[in-house]
């Protein structure tokens, strides 16, 4: 549920998704960016980071030069500024991060990710990253049999 991309359209076939919603006001949303640069070059091949602001395109596109200190977003970037994700998924503060599995799209992580105590790692990315790797090679080691 975007309203407009701001980069290309994802192909998130058979991929983990993570979607943070966000807004360029907020300063966590900011300093999370960082965050799903490292994991959008990581991963990438394997995981679809998405942001998805409540702003309007003029505000998202301009984050980095009203908050200089801001990195620039290297990751699949949307706008809805009706704000109807948010609605539908019943978040009330962000960042927040949903990541999705590939073969059903069920929730397997969900929160504020930079949360002391609760912060979304690499390392939560790994596990997770491990478990679809060892499920996909069973998938095609009895399709080859």
């Amino acid at each position: 549920m975007v309203e407009k991309w701001l980069s290309d359209k994802p192909d998130t076939r058979n991929k983990y998704v993570l979607i943070e919603l966000w807004a360029p006001w907020c300063p966590p949303c900011r300093r999370s960016l960082a965050l799903l640069n490292r994991l959008h070059k990581k991963y990438g091949k394997e995981l679809v980071v998405i942001a998805i602001s409540e702003e309007d395109e003029k505000e998202t596109r301009a984050v980095t030069k009203r908050y200089p200190d801001t990195e620039e977003i290297q990751f699949y970037s949307a706008i809805d500024t009706q704000k109807r994700m948010k609605e539908k998924l019943g978040v009330w503060g962000i960042p927040h991060v949903i990541c999705l599995e590939p073969k059903y799209g069920c929730v397997i992580w969900e929160g504020f990710p930079l949360q002391e105590g609760y912060e979304l790692t690499e390392e939560i990315v790994e596990r997770f990253l491990a478990v679809g790797r060892k499920a996909r090679a069973k998938d095609e080691g009895a399709a080859g049999q």
